[in-house]
């Protein structure tokens, strides 16, 4: 599971859910540890986890169909690549740009069907999602035209 995973259910969640507390403060250097904690149980015993258990299994639903994403049969590097982005949107909503084209970036290499241009992207390993990209369209269209 990824990292983000915990943060983006508890956000979910918090959205979803209506208390009769308050969210707990953030936890600073002048709060009380003993009431902040306190706080955060007596609020977290309000969670009512069954009646969410659908939303928590979607978000989780999301990000494994982002990781089985691979290229399908007849489907264009351009087609996977905005597959990927949508998936990756859906599945990580709290990442910033930059993360979320890393972890499509590295999909994308992962789930290409190519063997050729799966090899050309490792080996040159682009530090963008953008250079991967225009990399494996420029050889898929060298192959096109070889054929």
């Amino acid at each position: 599971m990824g990292e983000y995973s915990l943060g983006k259910l508890v956000k979910e969640l918090q959205k979803l859910t209506v208390h009769s507390l308050p969210l707990p403060e953030k936890l600073t250097c002048e709060t009380k540890f003993a009431r902040w904690e306190a706080c955060c149980k007596d609020y977290l015993q309000g969670l009512d986890a069954r009646a969410h258990s659908g939303v928590i299994l979607d978000l989780l639903d999301d990000e494994a169909d982002f990781h089985r994403r691979y290229q399908q049969p007849g489907e264009s590097i351009k087609d996977f690549q905005q597959a990927l982005r949508l998936l990756g949107r859906r599945a990580f909503p709290t990442l910033d740009a930059k993360a979320l084209s890393n972890r499509v970036l590295e999909q994308l290499v992962a789930g290409v069907r190519d063997p050729q241009i799966r090899k050309i992207l490792l080996r040159d390993r682009s530090p963008t999602l953008e250079k991967a990209f225009a990399l494996a369209r420029e050889e898929e269209v060298l192959q096109a035209v070889c054929e």
